[in-house]
């Protein structure tokens, strides 16, 4: 009797030890995006019944994100965080796959999660989720304008984004300009992203470029800041012509004018003198 125990015992540890989860160590989601974590088990035969839960761990306190006890789904102790954001794939479940989607993620889902499977027997596995907001719209700017020769300007960069990034400016060369050169401060959105702005001090001139990198732990965005002088308002093909065509029609008018008042004022000194001539071959005849 004692043997059949110890035999039994040995089985159920051993089936125990056979039934495990598996699950990728990260995550990484993009701010407002979806993101679905997986967790692996043997899908057995199918005459166990099936529980799956999700929490979030950390940061504290410990959340429910997502419950299923015995096949059922169970919403009343959600997290009201992860309320109506959150789904499990149950077409998969038959296939050893707990797929847990959230979707719209928030900076603050970021987190540890746990998913625990009990299928007769149970295992769990841990999983660190991470939610950036990549700092994509770099407003670029030079706020004096340059010459042809090097002077002192000022050039910013600003952007919104999550963690808070480091800048980095770099020259034409790419050099990578002094800290004591650079200048950089932050404020923060009701979103929890950063708004962080970057100044740098360069003695340049127009023609040259820079560069300003948004760097963090899984990402880099750059915007390049072109030196060139001020522009002037650009004249289509079609306003040339109309100009030219004007400028021709005016001196066009002002020859024909001057042809015309040239022409009356001829006739009239040719009018004159003939009238000189008869009066002085008058006079000569009464004579």
């Amino acid at each position: 009797m004692k043997t059949v125990i110890l035999l039994l015992f040995f089985l159920l540890s051993n089936s125990k030890a056979l039934f495990t989860v598996e699950m990728s160590p990260n995550y990484l989601a993009e701010l407002h995006e979806n993101v679905t974590m997986e967790c692996r088990f043997p899908p057995g035969d199918g005459k166990a019944v099936l529980s799956v839960f999700w929490e979030r761990l950390s940061p504290p306190p410990r959340v429910e994100v997502y419950k299923m006890v015995d096949g059922r789904k169970d919403v009343d102790s959600q997290d009201p965080q992860f309320r109506g954001r959150v789904q499990l794939q149950d077409d998969e479940l038959t296939k050893g796959r707990a797929l847990l989607q959230i979707s719209d993620v928030k900076i603050n889902d970021s987190g540890t999660y746990q998913c625990l499977v009990e299928m007769g027997a149970g295992d769990y596995k841990q999983t660190t989720l991470t939610v950036q907001a990549s700092y994509r719209n770099i407003t670029a700017t030079a706020l004096q304008g340059c010459s042809l020769s090097p002077t002192p300007l000022l050039l910013q960069c600003q952007a919104a984004g999550f963690p808070k990034a480091r800048v980095q400016w770099t020259d034409t060369s790419s050099s990578v300009l002094p800290a004591s050169r650079t200048n950089t401060s932050h404020t923060m959105t009701q979103d929890g992203l950063y708004i962080v702005t970057a100044q740098v001090k360069v003695n340049g001139s127009c023609g040259e470029i820079y560069n300003c990198s948004y760097i963090t732990k899984h990402s880099v965005t750059s915007a390049f800041i072109h030196l060139s002088a001020p522009s002037f308002p650009k004249i289509s093909t079609l306003s040339v012509i109309l100009m030219l065509g004007g400028a021709l029609l005016g001196m066009a008018l002002c020859v024909s004018l001057g042809l015309i008042f040239k022409k009356r004022g001829f006739g009239r000194l040719q009018g004159r003198k003939q009238i000189y001539v008869r009066r002085r071959a008058f006079f000569e005849h009464r004579r």
